[in-house]
């Protein structure tokens, strides 16, 4: 959209005559005017950016603000430009996701990584006769396996309301779940979510020797809280959160304690980029003609 031609070009100062004056009432009149144009290009330097931004789209969607509570059809989606506008006109529960290009390389990755050193963990409790150990460890890997193949999401959107869709790998959403997914020492398990469950009332028998569990929200942010009595955090669970509780040093044995750290603090990372949910839709990046 073009810019309002009273706001394209800065007003300029014209000193004028002011013979007859003294030379300080001069020197003052052009100060105190110089002040006032600049005061006035600022506002306007404002208008020309609000016009450019959240302005044009609440012009564009008022007429049809009610049917934008409605699921869109997909025709109507792709005359879309960008991510802001794609979120504007899904449904108001829905959790948005995105995919840059680069980060879907880089984030298989490190999921691949992540199967790697899980797997020298699983030795490590094979060695040391810790069937539990070793069995949830291959029930992680088999997950992740199975991720790896799944669609996923950037954790870091740069400007996403004006994120262009050509940008993007693909986009979409997701409608939450009815479930809360834990990761722990005894596999990975997913329960009924309800409105009063918390961090620790899924982590507490599953936590062992553990004294923090990660917080993965529905929207992809990652957060570590404690979960010992001496430092436990109240942190209430919203549909599709996923819980990563610690793998505690004993687990599954002496000598891997690097490995065991570095897991702890990536899969959680690993998790923030998986879809929210298996209700989704999702939109492959348009082609140019």
């Amino acid at each position: 959209m073009l810019t309002p031609s009273f706001v394209k070009q800065p007003l300029k100062l014209r000193t004028g005559s002011y013979s007859g004056l003294p030379l300080y009432f001069k020197q003052h009149l052009i100060k105190s005017r110089a002040y006032l144009l600049l005061a006035v290009n600022s506002l306007l330097a404002g208008c020309a950016s609000g016009y450019h931004g959240t302005h044009d789209t609440q012009l564009a969607y008022s007429p049809t603000a009610g049917i934008m509570q409605e699921a869109p059809a997909l025709t109507r989606l792709a005359n879309q430009n960008t991510f802001g506008d794609m979120q504007s006109a899904w449904p108001d529960q829905a959790i948005s996701f995105a995919l840059l290009p680069y980060d879907q390389r880089d984030t298989r990755e490190a999921g691949v990584r992540l199967m790697h050193e899980l797997a020298t963990l699983q030795r490590a409790a094979l060695v040391r006769g810790n069937d539990a150990s070793r069995s949830a460890m291959a029930q992680w890997r088999s997950v992740i396996m199975a991720q790896l193949n799944a669609p996923l999401r950037s954790r870091h959107l740069p400007a996403s309301e004006r994120l262009p869709l050509s940008e993007l790998a693909h986009w979409g959403y997701c409608q939450p779940p009815p479930w809360v997914e834990v990761w722990s020492i005894h596999g990975v398990s997913r329960q009924p979510w309800r409105p009063s469950l918390t961090l620790e009332s899924v982590s507490e028998s599953r936590s062992a020797a553990s004294t923090h569990a990660w917080h993965i929200s529905p929207q992809g942010q990652a957060e570590r809280h404690g979960i010992a009595e001496w430092n436990n955090e109240p942190v209430l669970l919203a549909r599709g959160s996923r819980v990563v509780v610690e793998w505690p040093a004993q687990y599954p044995s002496m000598g891997v304690n690097v490995e065991r750290r570095w897991v702890n603090e990536r899969l959680p990372q690993w998790l923030a980029t998986q879809l929210p949910g298996e209700d989704c839709q999702i939109w492959p990046q348009e082609k140019s003609q």
